[in-house]
């Protein structure tokens, strides 16, 4: 699980405290780089790959989830997206 605000990264470490087998990695989520998906799934997952993805950014889901097309070895079983329609 990625986290880039500290404060609510804090919360993240305190409720999944008894929980090792998730990771907890305070990054802001990149389309590209060390801290794209793909990296920090290789890099945090521990060679399982993902079963849930569940992406919460902003604006930026459409880039983080083509960011993955060139990564064929990675398919989440699932997928979830938030969305807002008040803009």
């Amino acid at each position: 699980m990625a986290e880039a605000d500290a404060e609510k990264m804090q919360t993240l470490r305190f409720n999944y405290r008894n929980l090792p087998d998730v990771a907890l990695v305070h990054t802001a989520v990149t389309a590209q780089g060390e801290s794209s998906i793909y990296n920090l799934a290789a890099t945090y997952g521990g060679g399982r790959g993902i079963d849930v993805l569940s992406i919460d950014v902003d604006g930026l889901d459409y880039h983080l989830l083509s960011s993955l097309k060139g990564h064929p070895d990675l398919k989440p079983a699932w997928f979830l997206f938030a969305s807002c329609f008040s803009y």
